[in-house]
């Protein structure tokens, strides 16, 4: 009798674990309400948690507080705790981590909900301890500063498209080594993932993937990143903004792909290029987009004009006189 109740129980288990799911395996582990201060949300269909009031290092927030969903984590609702908070785990139902909710946090390591939409200023500003941070979902938008200063940041992955990456996003995250897109990405804003360096080893960013069609790279997106030296563009990009890549001292070649439009204003200046091969179809390149480059020595140029702005190869000693002579016979006029 009691090895038949033990195969009784055996075999029972696995059905149980599949009757209680994984979210209430996830319910049983979150932090009880009582840890937080809470509300409806603005539109009255969801729950913003407004502040954390328990003593757990280790947090997992709740999918449901009195049977409505946590869509919201409201601005600076965890700022008191962050030098202690260790770890966090977020509903799949969140859709918004306002600004200023976890500056200064203690994680290693943060994985975004597919449901999750936007990410507020500041709001994991200096986590110095951060290593990887993925999005598993699209995401609208991430806001000025969110991740600045994460000093121990390595890696950043995006799953799925982009809409936005805000100014100084990943500003002064000087040991971030790759960043991976893997969706589209519309905007790239100003200085999101440049580096902040004293020496030339104080930037560790090497390797950026597009694996999509990009709409905008914008001012300075990747400036001052110098061991950065490898771009990898899968996808169509519309528009490369002023200085976006200027100072990649190491950036030897970049493959520019088919639907590319403008390269701004100082694009590629004071970087490490030795060619440079313009795609079909490009409409303009800005002023001093190539300045500086003292490695260049080939450029290919598309069968359509290019609209030059001044002095687009100034400085660029390692250019042939027939590479010169070809350039100028394609309508450019500056300096070298």
């Amino acid at each position: 009798m009691k090895q038949k109740r033990s195969i009784m129980c055996t075999l029972l288990v696995p059905v149980l674990l599949c009757t209680i799911g994984l979210s209430s395996l996830y319910a049983q582990r979150a932090n009880p309400s009582t840890d937080f201060k809470y509300d409806l949300n603005e539109k009255e269909d969801g729950i913003v948690i407004q502040q954390y009031l328990g003593e757990s290092k280790d947090v997992v927030i709740p999918t449901e507080i009195e049977e409505i969903p946590v869509k919201e984590i409201g601005p600076e609702a965890f700022y008191r705790y962050g030098f202690y908070l260790s770890s966090i785990i977020f509903p799949e139902n969140l859709e918004s981590i306002d600004e200023t909710a976890f500056p200064n946090s203690n994680f290693t390591s943060l994985t975004f909900p597919k449901g999750l939409k936007n990410i507020g200023a500041s709001a994991f500003y200096g986590c110095n301890n951060l290593i990887s941070v993925t999005f598993l979902g699209e995401v609208k938008s991430i806001d000025k500063g969110a991740f600045a200063k994460c000093a121990r940041l390595q890696s950043v992955t995006f799953q799925e498209k982009v809409k936005s990456v805000g100014e100084k996003a990943f500003y002064d995250c000087n040991n971030l080594t790759s960043v991976t897109f893997h969706g589209e990405v519309d905007t790239i804003g100003k200085r999101a993932f440049s580096c902040h360096y004293y020496y030339d080893d104080d930037t560790s960013l090497t390797t950026v993937t597009f694996h999509k069609e990009v709409g905008s790279i914008g001012e300075e997106a990747f400036a001052d990143c110098i061991k950065l030296s490898s771009v990898t563009f899968e996808g169509k990009v519309n528009n490369i903004g002023e200085k976006a890549f200027s100072g990649c001292k190491n950036l030897t070649s970049v493959v520019f792909p088919e639907g590319l439009k403008n390269i701004n204003e100082q694009a590629f200046s004071m970087c490490g290029l030795t060619s440079v091969a313009f795609p079909e179809g490009l409409i303009s390149i800005g002023e001093k987009a190539f300045s500086d480059c003292e490695n260049l020595a080939a450029v290919q140029l598309p069968q359509n004009t290019i609209s030059y702005g001044e002095n687009v190869f100034q400085n660029c000693p390692r250019l042939s006189l027939k590479e010169r002579q070809k350039i100028k016979q394609a309508g450019y006029t500056g300096e070298f």
